[in-house]
């Protein structure tokens, strides 16, 4: 499996259903749900780092060659101290939804 940051999305990705393919592209993970095209977060793109000024739009491009068809676009990026770099004005001023997550992680 891809190289993944945050245990967060990891075990979110661990959890799909059987079927999934994970591949790892170099800048971003591919997450896709072949026989669920319209899985909203089992067909999903991993960026190493958050968005930045003028990313929307290759973000997007990767998406559809990606999981060509899908019928949504959905990304998410694994830094794990919480940065959203420019989704805002990247991303939720064009219409797009900014979810925001905290896991809890157990420790010995």
């Amino acid at each position: 499996m891809a190289r993944i940051r945050s245990l967060n999305i990891a075990t979110s990705i661990d959890v799909l259903p059987s079927g999934v393919i994970v591949e790892d592209r170099g800048p971003y993970v591919v997450v896709r749900s072949p026989s669920n095209h319209a899985h909203f977060w089992g067909n999903f793109l991993v960026y190493r780092e958050p968005p930045r000024a003028g990313d929307r739009a290759s973000w997007e491009a990767g998406f559809a060659r990606e999981i060509a068809a899908g019928t949504h676009f959905a990304f998410t990026w694994d830094p794990v101290d919480g940065e959203v770099g420019d989704a805002v004005s990247e991303f939720v001023a064009v219409g797009y939804e900014l979810e925001e997550e905290v896991a809890l992680i157990a420790t010995p």
